[in-house]
Parts: C-alpha cells; structure tokens; sequence
C-alpha cells in the first residue's frame, strides 16, 4: 500500500511539473512600446524543448502595428541572435513576416502565440510598434510555457 501511496505522488508531481501552469513570466512589470526592436524580458532556455507558448497581453493606446519578433540563439548570454520563421496558432488575427509578427488589428488583446524551437538552445523575444502614437502602446503581461 505504501508503495502505491508512493507512485501515485510521483506521477502527481511529475503531471505538474510537465504540464501544470506557467513556467515563467517574461517581464515583470509593463513594458512601453518603442519605434525600435526592444528586448521583452530575458532570454529564455529552451533546450530539449520542441514549442514555445507565448502568452501575451497588449495594450495598444495609441500606437499602431505592435510587432513581436523571436529571436534563437545557440550560446546563453551570447550576442548572436538569429532569425527565424515563425509558426503560430490562430494566424487570423496577425499576419507573418519574414522574422516577425505584426498585431494588424490595432486594439487591446491577448494572444497565445506557438512558436516551433527547431532545435534553439534559447530564445529572446523583441517588441516595437510601426508606429508610436501620443501615448505609447505597452505589453501589459508576457508568461511562456515551453513543451515537447
């Protein structure tokens, strides 16, 4: 009985480390939008992991075209930040450029956004508008979930 006890905590813990909640936040606070390509967060470590969920919420304001960019990097820490193409759920709502996503439909939103790994070691996600209005847009949130 108490071996069973046992494994059934184990595979509790592990169903909630694998699948259960977040992993992490992105920014901890709002982050203003610029007209230039601004680092959202820190880098995140994506190792081993096959997709990475992006939750984020936008306050748009009076800014326009909010762009999200991810950029793969192969070395923690390191100035080499590749672009790739981006693969995402729901591509109604933003069209796909050639390294990245562009909310066309300028108002308040969230969004989960899937973005396929191929493979990067970590990633860094970016943010600008196209344009900055008189009162600059914000990402008011942005948590991630990395999955095989």
């Amino acid at each position: 009985m108490k071996v069973i006890k046992q494994s059934i905590l184990i595979v509790l813990i592990l169903t909630i480390c694998l699948f259960g909640g977040y992993d992490g936040a992105v920014i901890s606070a709002a982050q203003d939008l610029t007209n230039a390509m601004a680092d959202l967060g820190s880098e995140i470590t994506t190792t081993g992991y096959n997709y990475l969920i992006i939750y984020i919420v936008i306050d748009i304001n009076d800014s326009v075209n909010v762009r999200l960019q991810v950029l793969s990097k192969h070395t923690s820490a390191g100035t080499d930040e590749y672009k790739d193409a981006l693969y995402t759920e729901g591509s109604s709502v933003i069209k796909v450029e050639p390294d990245y996503l562009e909310f066309n439909v300028d108002g308040d939103d969230k969004y989960k956004l899937v973005y396929r790994l191929n493979g990067a070691d970590y990633v860094q996600l970016r943010v600008m508008a196209g344009t900055v209005g008189a009162s600059a847009g914000q990402i008011d949130s942005c948590y991630y979930k990395r999955t095989f």
